[in-house]
């Protein structure tokens, strides 16, 4: 397994007041949102957050170019339908609020951000959230 730490982007090169000035905001959000994608739950919800955030400031094309819509060649670590379906579980609050119950798999929690309110509740109230959670864990542990 490749060890992560080794590409890690600086803090400092994701300074948002050093990013504003920079001539190319394509580059900045991607390198940003790759950092974040290399992380845990957390990670997951904050790359949401950041594809959110970035396409807001962005205009259309850019954020085609962004997201590698056709027929932009794809720049992040994933294609633009996961990234519509990472920002569907940012705006989940129900999920931002369970962090510590989410398995580390943004399918799931993608899966988990379809049910309906009473399914999610129901979910919940099973214990199966954490159920996912831990059997992910150990899979990935062994």
């Amino acid at each position: 397994m490749p060890n992560h730490q080794a590409i890690r982007v600086p803090p400092t090169a994701l300074s948002f007041r050093s990013a504003r000035s920079a001539p190319d905001r394509v580059t900045f959000w991607t390198k940003r949102i790759s950092a974040a994608w290399r992380e845990s739950v957390e990670g997951i919800i904050k790359v949401g957050k950041l594809l959110i955030e970035a396409c807001e400031e962005l205009d259309e094309a850019k954020a085609g170019k962004l997201l590698g819509r056709e027929p932009h060649p794809q720049r992040l670590p994933f294609g633009y339908r996961t990234a519509y379906r990472l920002m569907k579980i940012a705006r989940d609050e129900r999920l931002v609020t369970h962090v510590s119950q989410l398995p580390p798999s943004w399918s799931m929690m993608h899966a988990l951000a379809t049910l309906t309110n009473e399914q999610f509740a129901d979910v919940s109230a099973a214990g199966l959230i954490k159920h996912w959670s831990a059997v992910r864990s150990k899979r990935t542990s062994n």
